[in-house]
């Protein structure tokens, strides 16, 4: 039946997907490697990245065909991808809504596996099924008045909380108190931000202790391909984050600080307020007994950026405990096998990594100093100035970020008045490409006064903007912030004007 479809007329991620069949195929094969491979290959192939494809959606009946079909294996895995398909947290791209409708037109036989042998296929059913539209509320709600399993229980719930988020407000609520299961408290917080609701402190102390409690392998379908604890760490306010960080930093399972490492790192890379305030964990982690715990909390470290300042030197002790468990010297009974496997988003923490990173936190910290220099006037140009001017004034809003800065200081020395300059500059910065550094000497150069209110405005903001730099993107983002306060104080009335030029240093 997969081949009565031509193939070669629906694109893929890579052209013409003509290895469409065989991947369906291998995904219901009995042999369950192949079948691991075939659903590799679908999210290569189907589903790139997050992206999908008219293949995509030529392909929907097939694999909900397979996920119903007995003895096909991983069948929560395909229904979590069925549902990932619809949820446009998880799915983008021109052809998102097609493989939704598709999915919703299909999903007729999906109403049987809420009462599958399997709690997992349960569990994962709910989720696809509250993706596939409202048509299954009434069978949802059905469900979770049978349902005893407390982690489907707590899926049913966040998949009623998707469909009818008004009268399933009570149950979350209920659902967030001492008395439910850890499972029920963890589905119902990532409810709660689905919906758009705040997350109530007293709430948050509950979840962090349902966090500790919760089995190992714990992995809720509703937070796509991230853990629980990653999601609603990164999602809640800063308060509720310092919370929930304190309350799990010390828990009994090494396998929950890890998660709490990797959590703070992605607090950090996003906002800066985020750092100081949750210092007094990661100095927790980074003194925790199990090496990938360190390893994780040296990573955090270094995306907290230049507010890790006041942990230099738990940072160099954690540096000789790495090297000292590398060397073979100090593993502790009872830790962790295969803990290293557990890092977040494949990026695997290799014995030694630890040393390398704290060094190199180390030797950035030893860099923030605020180094100055005078700017060089451009070549002489070998047009007259009157066209120089006019050429330059034409293409000052359509160069490039780093032709721009050049062109407004050499507009400054032909006479234009620094107000007239500042808008192009501050865009570049705002931007916080790799020519803002330049665009932000140039403002200091020219003394544009007119600039400052902008400059309070960008150097105040809290979230980081990470793309301008592939290389440790906090520090470089903290740098830029500390060098745009340096050069609105310049600026002021009572500042040190001083010709500005940043090196890299």
């Amino acid at each position: 039946m997969f081949d009565d479809i031509d193939w070669s007329t629906f694109p893929g991620a890579y052209g013409p997907c003509t290895e469409a069949p065989d991947i369906l195929r291998a995904i219901g094969s009995p042999d369950p490697e192949v079948a691991a491979e075939g659903r590799y290959d679908f999210h290569s192939s189907l589903w790139h990245q997050g992206s999908v494809y008219p293949a995509t959606v030529e392909a929907v009946p097939f694999l909900i065909d397979l996920v119903c079909t007995p003895g096909v294996h991983r069948r929560d895995h395909l229904l979590r991808t069925i549902g990932g398909l619809c949820d446009p947290g998880q799915a983008n791209g021109p052809d998102q809504p097609l493989v939704r409708a598709a999915v919703a037109v299909h999903s007729g036989p999906l109403p049987p596996l809420l009462t599958d042998p399997a709690p997992d296929v349960r569990a994962a059913a709910a989720y696809a099924m509250a993706w596939s539209g409202p048509h299954f509320t009434s069978a949802l709600a059905e469900a979770s008045h049978t349902e005893t399993h407390p982690r489907v229980r707590a899926s049913l719930l966040a998949a009623l909380s998707l469909l009818d988020p008004d009268g399933s407000a009570p149950m979350v609520r209920a659902a967030l108190s001492p008395a439910s299961p850890p499972e029920a408290r963890v589905d119902a917080a990532l409810a709660t931000i689905r919906a758009g609701r705040t997350l109530p402190h007293s709430a948050v102390a509950l979840l962090a202790e349902a966090f500790t409690e919760l089995e190992p392998d714990y992995d809720s379908v509703w937070a796509g391909d991230r853990s629980a604890a990653e999601v609603i760490f990164r999602t809640v306010d800063l308060p509720a984050a310092v919370i929930l960080a304190s309350g799990t930093a010390r828990a009994t399972d090494p396998g929950v600080r890890l998660r709490v490492a990797w959590s703070l790192n992605v607090r950090f890379g996003a906002q800066r307020s985020a750092a100081p305030a949750l210092l007094p964990v990661l100095r927790i982690l980074l003194t925790d007994p199990a090496p990938p715990v360190r390893e994780a909390a040296l990573i955090a470290a270094r995306s907290a950026g230049e507010a890790v300042a006041p942990l230099t030197d738990l940072i160099r002790t954690a540096a000789g405990e790495e090297e000292a468990v590398r060397d073979g010297e100090a593993v502790r009974d009872g830790e962790a096998a295969g803990e290293r496997e557990t890092v977040r988003d494949g990026e695997a923490v290799d014995d030694g990594d630890g040393v390398r990173i704290a060094g190199d936190i180390l030797a950035r910290l030893d860099r923030l100093v605020l180094p100055w220099e005078p700017l060089t006037l451009p070549e002489p140009s070998p047009l007259g100035e009157a066209e120089l001017r006019g050429h330059l004034e034409r293409g000052l809003l359509r160069l490039g970020p780093h032709e721009r800065s050049g062109a407004a200081l050499a507009l400054s020395r032909l006479g234009v008045p620094e107000s007239d300059l500042t808008g192009p500059l501050v865009a570049v910065i705002a931007a916080n490409g790799t020519a803002a550094e330049q665009a932000l000497a140039v403002i200091a150069e020219i003394g544009a006064v007119s600039a400052v209110p902008a400059l309070i405005e960008l150097a105040g903001r809290d979230e980081r903007i990470t793309g301008w730099v592939l290389d440790a993107p906090s520090w470089a983002d903290d740098r830029l912030c500390r060098r745009i306060r340096a050069v609105g104080h310049m600026l002021r009335p009572d500042g040190p004007r001083r010709h500005a030029r940043f090196s890299e240093g």
